[in-house]
């Protein structure tokens, strides 16, 4: 049991890099540290850097709309945070001051503070858990350096996905203490559940709804050259395939109406709903959103644009769930509306989710790419919504030479370029153009491969390798679950986590049995003695801490 014991990460010697890398995604030479405050109370300063530490771009503009924030910061350092930049800085400087003389006892206290941001709804689940293995407090403890079996720091995800459920496995079989084992079954669930989210984009007839079931190997959704796909459908794994309808509720359906007023787009589609609904309509538009179940060939009936009933215009988004290879290593997809979509509601709804994907898709017809649409959503996917690289796929291309694919590319990064200059920002413009990659497909001609049409496209002049599909998968494959990828090194980093502290406990249970069976009458006496004793006085610590939070939370409300 003790050959699985992780080579454990020096007291935080590493944990400013891994910080911004794991965190951020940025690496830590572009950081310059700030004037640091450091004549503060050392509880408070660990409170002070917990909050500043779990700041981020996506609660940035939160947080510095706060008055009380403000102060905050304030007693850490005079130089206002009026952008990302000053923040990394600060957070620079606070991670330095901290490795200095962070002691185990204010390393766990700065994770409770992270945990109780986390319950308060402040700190997102994604967000804490990376600042929670990053932090992590056993790990300023020196431990056993042992032989272990996962030493294969160039291996996939995948492939240390596998080699961390043989290992667990084998400690469930080696130990059958209930705590013990209900710590290492959480951990194997924790493994199994991970989601890899990729979002596909693009304008309306870009070609989405092609290219994704090429890549599942299915004509699952509608595919024309009607746009078809009008809702945003979440696509998972699943042995047994279903699917469930979410539609809008009261609340939501009035935003619609209000927005309908200044909007004529908007307003053709309210009518055309009232045309054909009529006073049905309360049937499927309720106080609290309906949610049906349906079968598979009844999926266009309710996500098609095509379809005579037009009861797409009613359902806010669909989860499919389907038994296909390209989703059973847990591929989650986003496939949304289009973002010229009238119902200014489903694009909000595609951006909040596009904002929680892994990997971010967009798609663009070559013969009518780099639209203002296309423009405006790179740009503030990369710039405002913490997207750290989009892969670009150029749709169509069997219909254009390379010259001309070459033509559209460069375009794309020229109408890029101005439309940064004239936003002023011009020190984004290399940041931008690298975080984007250019494929070209024909999603059309990779479709007839995948379902068993392969002659068709091969009288074209198209094998599968030159339909660019591959080099999609590639990429995705790569991104997803190649070393490189960040999401992956937090999972794993976090999984170490939690099986170095499940071992810990247990060796320290074994331990304390072993030392209670070399004990006498009077020595059991005592050692019970000193146990309640603790246990009454981690009691009223207890009863302080929920006082005290109870009173913080009071404070928090009343000023909101």
């Amino acid at each position: 049991m003790l050959h699985y014991i992780y080579k454990a990460v020096g007291a935080a010697m590493y944990v400013n890099s891994d910080y911004f890398l794991l965190y951020h995604g940025k690496q830590l030479e572009d950081v310059h540290p700030l004037p640091l405050e450091t004549d503060l109370e050392r509880s408070t300063f660990i409170e002070l850097s917990a909050l500043l530490l779990a700041t981020h771009r996506k609660n940035f503009n939160l947080f510095t709309s706060l008055a009380y924030f403000k102060e905050l910061c304030k007693m850490l350092s005079f130089t206002p945070l009026t952008d990302m930049d000053k923040v990394y800085a600060l957070q620079n400087r606070i991670l330095a001051q901290l490795q200095q003389n962070l002691t185990h006892k204010e390393l766990v206290r700065l994770n409770e503070a992270f945990t109780f941001l986390h319950k308060e709804e402040i700190l997102p689940l994604q967000q804490y858990e990376q600042l929670h293995s990053l932090f992590e407090a056993g790990q300023l403890q020196p431990k056993e350096v042992s032989p272990t079996r996962i030493q294969k720091s160039d291996a996939g995800f995948l492939e240390q996905k596998e080699l961390f459920i043989q290992e667990i496995t084998s400690l469930l079989e080696a130990s059958d203490e209930k705590g013990f084992q209900e710590e290492l079954h959480a951990t194997l669930e924790y493994i199994r559940n991970q989601k890899f989210s990729i979002g596909i984009t693009g304008v309306m007839n870009a070609g989405k709804s092609t290219l994704l079931n090429a890549l599942m190997g299915q004509e699952i959704l509608g595919s024309s050259v009607i746009p078809e796909t009008a809702n945003l459908s979440i696509v998972s794994y699943d042995v047994q395939p279903s699917a469930k309808v979410h539609f809008w509720d009261k609340k939501e359906w009035e935003s619609i109406l209000d927005a309908s007023q200044t909007l004529p787009s908007l307003q053709k589609f309210v009518n055309q709903v009232h045309k054909t609904f009529g006073t049905d309509l309360s049937d499927h538009i309720t106080t609290s959103a309906q949610e049906i179940s349906i079968t598979m060939d009844q999926l266009p009936l309710y996500t098609s644009a095509a379809q005579s009933n037009h009861k797409c215009n009613l359902v806010k988004y669909v989860n499919l769930h389907l038994p296909l290879d390209f989703l059973a290593d847990g591929i989650e997809i986003v496939d949304t509306p289009g973002l010229d979509d009238p119902v200014i509601q489903r694009e909000e709804i595609t951006k909040e989710y596009m904002a929680q994907c892994d990997l971010m898709i967009h798609l663009m017809n070559v013969s009518q790419s780099a639209t203002r649409k296309d423009i405006e959503f790179i740009i503030d996917a990369l710039l405002y919504n913490n997207v750290s690289a989009l892969l670009i796929i150029i749709t169509r291309s069997d219909t254009v030479s390379q010259s001309e694919l070459n033509e559209v590319i460069e375009y794309t990064k020229q109408s890029i370029t101005n439309e940064l200059r004239a936003l002023k920002q011009d020190n984004k413009i290399d940041f931008v153009l690298k975080a984007l990659t250019f494929l070209p497909v024909s999603g059309y001609m990779a479709l007839q491969h995948r379902i068993g049409k392969a002659q068709d496209a091969l009288k074209a002049g198209f094998p599968l390798e030159r339909t660019g599909i591959i080099d999609v998968e590639n990429y995705l494959k790569k991104s997803l679950f190649g070393t490189q990828s960040l999401k992956n090194q937090t999972i794993i980093q976090s999984i170490k986590s939690r099986i170095q502290k499940a071992l810990a406990t247990h060796i320290k249970k074994i331990q304390y049995r072993i030392t209670l069976a070399t004990q006498d009458q009077t020595e059991l006496k005592t050692t019970l003695k000193h146990f309640k004793k603790q246990k009454a006085l981690d009691e009223a610590k207890l009863s302080s801490l929920q006082s005290d939070i109870t009173l913080y939370k009071n404070q928090i409300t009343h000023y909101m």
